[in-house]
């Protein structure tokens, strides 16, 4: 659990025993001062759980993405001549498509 969610839970807390504190005794400023400690305690805890989730799905992400590349290596050493036939394919497609990209012509423009 991130420490925002757990710092943000209890400035939340102690805001609102100020606010209810502040009422109790009649004392406004007390009372905006747990409000605001509330508030700001709210939104310290939001922050750490959308920390908490994005840190979860990039470690999900990444789990994704190792095993993609383990099944990927697997496959190579299984069948590495066809590995070569594939990246070699791919390679000359890339590099016809780049080369039939490219202008030949060069133009020059007189001032």
């Amino acid at each position: 659990m991130d420490e925002n969610r757990i710092e943000g839970a209890a400035n939340e807390g102690v805001g609102r025993i100020q606010d209810a504190w502040g009422g109790l005794i009649g004392d406004t400023e007390d009372q905006a001062k747990g409000k605001w400690r509330q508030a700001r305690g709210a939104a310290q805890e939001l922050f750490g759980r959308a920390r908490d989730q994005m840190r979860d799905q990039v470690g999900q992400r990444s789990r994704q993405a190792k095993d993609r590349l383990d099944r990927t290596v697997d496959l190579i050493e299984a069948r590495p001549m066809a590995a070569v036939g594939v990246a070699a394919f791919v390679g000359l497609t890339l590099g016809l498509l780049m080369k039939s990209g490219r202008s030949s012509k060069v133009v020059y423009l007189k001032h």
